[in-house]
């Protein structure tokens, strides 16, 4: 039922991973006959999504452009920095951890639904784990490229690294990133294609992954084409910040995913709004993290300035 959800109905999939955790927290003597009542709303929006005959190659199509985009973007800012710094190796590195994450991705969705009855909660348990990985490594990527930022030290890097490549562990650092970025949205798509096989025609499938695929191209190439006209240190200190924020995301995100599962406890704050596209959920153990985020970038960004 999870898998059909997500796939027929994003929106409703989201509202229920914001709801539940939240009833959880509130409950309380005087306020259990409201949440009932929305609880059976809920009941009631669930019942009228998975009652819908079948998928059309557009269900197919978000699948992809809903888990892709994101990873999509974290590729094209570490391909683009590592292009304009003329540093082909590292740009191989990212390519081959794209790669890896791809093929591990639908090797591990096939074993998990060969051996765990319940995909739900092993993709959202995986993408939770992984997903606090990414963030550590991506913090130290955000780090790499503020430290290059300014025009003086643009010019120092171009100077010492001209017929020398990048260090092993930058270019390490730079494929895990890739390689974590595809892993942690690319099982969860195969799982969710692989929930839909059966009540989809070949066809439809086929033309909703390729119509995704096109779209995806098209979001590359114009964000290619939008940091061709940026000066280089300037670029650099643009991607450090979108590495940064993507980072605050994915770390709400897969911290709410473990509360969801119940492996973290959860506390609500009431009155804070839920974002889902910045990743914020009203609940203090998915907000400390995020600020401890913060702070780190912002005495970072200080220290770097003297």
């Amino acid at each position: 039922m999870e898998n059909e959800i997500g796939t027929r109905n994003g929106e409703l999939y989201t509202k229920i991973e914001q709801k539940i955790p939240q009833y959880v927290g509130q409950i309380n003597g005087s306020n259990k006959d409201d949440i009932q009542a929305e609880l059976e709303t809920l009941d009631q929006e669930i019942k009228s999504t998975i009652s819908k005959a079948g998928y059309t190659f557009w269900d197919a199509a978000l699948i992809l452009l809903r888990e892709g985009v994101e990873a999509l973007l974290i590729i094209m800012a570490l391909l683009t920095v590592t292009r304009k710094a003329e540093q082909t190796k590292a740009s191989k590195w990212i390519m081959s951890g794209s790669l890896l994450g791809i093929i591990l991705s639908i090797a591990l969705a096939f074993i998990f639904k060969a051996i765990f009855e319940n995909l739900g909660s092993t993709r959202e348990l995986t993408e939770g784990i992984v997903g606090i990985c990414s963030v550590i490594l991506m913090v130290i990527v955000g780090a790499w490229l503020h430290s290059k930022s300014s025009l003086e030290s643009w010019e120092k890097f171009i100077n010492k690294n001209m017929d020398k490549a990048m260090s092993t562990g930058s270019l390490l650092t730079f494929g895990l990133v890739a390689f974590l970025s595809v892993f942690r949205e690319g099982a969860e798509t195969i799982i969710f294609y692989l929930g839909i096989v059966g009540k989809i025609s070949t066809w439809s499938l086929i033309l909703g992954i390729l119509v995704a695929v096109f779209i995806l191209i098209l979001i590359a190439v114009f964000f290619n084409q939008i940091t061709k006209w940026i000066p280089i240190h300037r670029l650099f200190f643009i991607m450090s910040l979108f590495i940064f924020l993507l980072a605050f995301k994915i770390l709400g995100v897969s911290v709410h995913t473990l509360q969801i599962l119940n492996i973290l406890p959860q506390h609500t704050i009431n009155h804070l709004p839920f974002i889902d596209l910045i990743g914020l959920y009203p609940t203090y153990e998915t907000v400390i993290p995020q600020l401890i985020l913060i702070v780190i970038v912002m005495i970072y960004y200080m220290m770097s300035k003297k």
